[in-house]
């Protein structure tokens, strides 16, 4: 890992028969995209299970290695997960995966109720009606929190369990939109079989990954709960 420098780093585990009649196992894996907006694989380790000290272990493993916090981690709610990067990387900032954070709501919403509650939950981040000019900063972030308030007050009566879990580490679902809006889509979730595709700046060509305007070295607006935090 020497030498590689990640702007976002994407965790996540998986649950792998290594052998046939055996019980599944789980696999920890890593990968990011770097300050010149290049994939990269970063690790990955097959464990006895999916713990805080498995994954404390894996992640001090990278930095041992060379890795250094990013400025984004990108995860699901794990709480075993999440108290492995408080510990290791905890100077990065975090993203809890949306894609991730969808399904729980939807599995606490009656079946006749799920594709309106879907279709609510992603137009709480959907930006298009803001047009064209949308800078990432903190008003941005609390234009999408007063929409996750709108959305909590209007399902709350039916779906309680629902809204409660949405709420649940709310600011962790918003930190991406003070990054470039061209690297949303991608840094929003940690769904992926591979390394992730690097987001395309529309000023380059789309044969070849973008290298990040601002280089990895500062947020274009800091959120407002913990400021951004220092790399060094």
């Amino acid at each position: 890992m020497t030498g590689v420098e990640l702007d976002y780093l994407f965790l996540d585990a998986s649950h792998v028969k290594m052998r046939e009649g055996s019980r599944a196992e789980p696999i920890l894996a890593a990968w990011g995209i770097t300050t010149a907006g290049k994939p990269v694989f970063v690790g990955l380790a097959a464990v006895g299970s999916e713990s805080t000290g498995a994954w404390h272990d894996f992640l001090t493993d990278l930095t041992a290695r060379g890795l250094r916090p990013p400025l984004l981690i990108v995860s699901d709610a794990a709480l075993v997960l999440i108290g492995a990067v408080e510990q290791v990387l905890s100077r990065s900032l975090r993203q809890r995966c949306l894609a991730q954070r969808a399904r729980n709501v939807l599995a606490k919403v009656s079946a006749g109720d799920q594709a309106e509650v879907k279709a609510a939950y992603w137009q709480n981040v959907d930006l298009t009606e803001l047009g064209e000019n949308v800078t990432p900063d903190q008003q941005l972030v609390d234009w999408v929190q007063r929409r996750i308030d709108a959305f909590a007050e209007t399902w709350a009566g039916r779906c309680p369990a629902a809204v409660k879990c949405l709420l649940s580490d709310r600011q962790s679902l918003t930190t991406y939109l003070c990054f470039p809006i061209e690297h949303h889509k991608r840094v929003r979730h940690s769904n992926s079989a591979r390394p992730a595709a690097a987001p395309r700046s529309s000023a380059t060509s789309p044969a070849r990954p973008a290298a990040f305007p601002w280089s990895g070295r500062c947020l274009i607006a800091p959120p407002a709960a913990g400021a951004a935090k220092s790399r060094n």
